[in-house]
């Protein structure tokens, strides 16, 4: 009975799988080439992505329910993705709604950002085993510090700098662009940590969601990058890591 089921369960995750990269090869192949002219490639875009993020939201809370003994963490995740799902709805309003440019910093941003407390509390009450060995749990902090280290160098270089040094910024636009590169450098960090320590629910599950807020930090990076220099809008093809992210 249970070779049945995980047999099942595999090639559920299987069907996903190709499900999931069908979906980001058409979404990455529409925003390239503009399907249907550039207002159509907008609405394409904002739409899928806001159905990507709230199709994650549902899931993680499907888990919270199905799983009470990790109903921390997948609740969590959920609230994560729940805020940066509200932020997109925000978003897509001021585009397909308004047809205005969103300006910068908006009201997305606050859903967009409160995303990132619930990602790094998801992340550090991740359901681990405790390694009994002492010298393998200093190895594994160290490790962690090294990769903080080497996320926020990049980071520093190619985003946190020139943002903190953009010419004719406002308070606002500084904190705003400053916030998303740290943010993403916390969460990178603290769940590349996580996939150090013991597995309770299979690693399967930890290098998904690790893979998630990777892809996600990646975007949310170049984004805050491509916003100071004026070069970002609606249909860029950093947007296929968002997309990807949350359905992942």
């Amino acid at each position: 009975m249970k070779t049945e089921t995980t047999t099942r369960e595999s090639e559920m995750f299987r069907r996903a799988v190709v499900v999931f990269l069908g979906v980001c090869v058409l979404f990455g192949a529409w925003i390239t080439f503009s399907f249907g002219g550039e207002q159509v490639t907008v609405w394409f875009d904002d739409g899928a992505t806001v159905l990507a993020a709230i199709t994650g939201t549902i899931l993680c809370f499907r888990a919270s329910k199905h799983r009470p003994a990790h109903k921390a963490f997948f609740g969590l995740l959920g609230l994560s993705l729940g805020c940066w799902a509200i932020g997109e709805v925000i978003w897509a309003f001021y585009e397909i709604v308004l047809d205005a440019e969103v300006p910068f910093p908006s009201i997305a941003d606050v859903g967009y950002l409160s995303a990132i407390p619930f990602a790094i509390a998801a992340m550090a009450l991740y359901p681990t085993t405790e390694r009994s060995r002492a010298t393998t749990r200093v190895r594994s902090v160290l490790d962690g510090l090294i990769i903080a280290t080497s996320v926020l160098f990049v980071s520093w270089a190619f985003v946190l700098a020139p943002a903190l040094h953009q010419g004719g910024a406002t308070p606002a636009e500084t904190f705003v662009s400053l916030a998303y590169p740290v943010g993403d450098v916390v969460i990178a960090s603290v769940a590349l940590m996580a996939l150090h320590r013991g597995q309770v629910l299979g690693r399967l599950p930890l290098v998904l969601v690790a893979v998630g807020m990777l892809a996600n930090a990646v975007s949310d990076s170049v984004y805050a990058y491509l916003t100071q220099v004026g070069k970002y809008s609606t249909g860029d093809i950093i947007d296929l890591g968002w997309f990807a992210a949350y359905l992942v």
